[in-house]
């Protein structure tokens, strides 16, 4: 790799197959299972939003019925 962060292969002339793999760093899989942990939290606390404002809502309609 260079300095910019591009790959560099010198190859001899003739046909080639070259084949680039990405695979996460252990702490970047640490990383991502901590993005997907936010997430979870997040959508968790927008449903417990929702389930709080249906209720409110409930005995809203149970009041004036």
């Amino acid at each position: 790799m260079d300095d910019k962060g591009l790959v560099r292969i010198q190859l001899p002339a003739g046909s080639h197959t070259a084949q680039l793999k990405y695979t996460l760093s252990p702490i970047g899989r640490i990383a991502r299972n901590i993005s997907y942990l936010a997430w979870a939290v997040w959508i968790g606390a927008a449903v417990l939003l929702v389930m709080r404002r249906w209720k409110k809502r409930d005995q809203k309609l149970e009041i004036t019925a």
